[in-house]
């Protein structure tokens, strides 16, 4: 009886003492760490989230996949053709995996005002100032497998920025992240959604739909024939008199529609 409470005891104080050392490495461990074991795991695209937004008048967003950290935008252009010309915010959501643990430098070239968070901890703020760039004074800890990366950006006031993201290693100098190395969600809505609508831009594009929907008036005087300046119907308002599922019909078969049909 006496051997058997012996080991009874031997084990409560082997059992306590492993649990106490567990909790103490979870306690030690970064909580940022933590969160990402606990991240949702599901299929992950290849790129970046980027979200444009308005930072005047009525706020219009814009979210769609990025191949890498970076912009340019001249006076007068817009970041993306879905915001009105104008200041705007870019915010770039991205997780970096990497095979192992490493520590990484980051700098920030351009123009305009920039905040850096790797794995929800700043690392760069300021503003970009022309040849002026922003550089971390020491090598920023990587975990092994995924790091949240989130890069937030602000324009100029009249609508002109430049942004471009670098990282350095042990072994290599300042250079762009590569885009093998960076994902997002694949089952992001709002990527989703921006996604389409640049599929559907680069139609209109490809088939020079606007060489007809021309939204300029009627050029009556410039041809002697008013026949030949027909075009199409002005489509800036199309919603406000057609339903997408006929929109749909149309587009797939017009002579369905309407036999005589262009």
């Amino acid at each position: 009886m006496r051997i058997r409470n012996t080991m009874g005891l031997g084990w409560l104080l082997a059992v306590t003492v492993l649990t106490a050392a567990g909790f103490e490495r979870v306690a030690d461990r970064d909580p940022a760490e933590i969160a990402a074991a606990h991240r949702p795991q599901g299929p992950m695209a290849r790129g970046a989230k980027v979200t444009y937004a308005t930072r005047r008048g009525d706020k219009v967003t814009h979210s769609q996949r990025a191949r890498l950290l970076s912009l340019a935008v001249e006076r007068g252009e817009t970041p993306t053709a879905f915001l009105p010309e104008g200041p705007f915010t870019a915010t770039f959501e991205a997780v970096v995996t990497l095979p192992a643990r490493d520590r990484m430098n980051f700098r920030i070239d351009g123009r305009g005002k920039v905040k850096l968070s790797v794995n929800g901890k700043v690392v760069l703020d300021g503003r970009l100032r022309g040849r002026d760039p922003l550089e971390t004074a020491k090598a920023v800890r990587l975990r092994k497998g995924g790091n949240d990366l989130k890069l937030e950006y602000e324009s100029a006031a009249r609508g002109d920025g430049e942004l471009r993201l670098f990282w350095s290693g042990y072994d290599f100098g300042f250079e762009p992240i590569a885009p093998e190395l960076l994902s997002y969600p694949a089952n992001d809505g709002p990527v989703a959604g921006g996604e389409l609508l640049r599929r559907g831009q680069a139609l209109f594009v490809e088939r020079r739909c606007a060489r007809c929907h021309d939204y300029d008036e009627l050029r009556v005087t410039e041809s002697a024939y008013l026949e030949l300046d027909r075009a199409g119907p002005d489509l800036r308002r199309v919603a406000s008199r057609a339903q997408v599922g006929w929109l749909a019909k149309w587009m797939r078969d017009p002579h369905d529609v309407r036999p005589d049909a262009t």
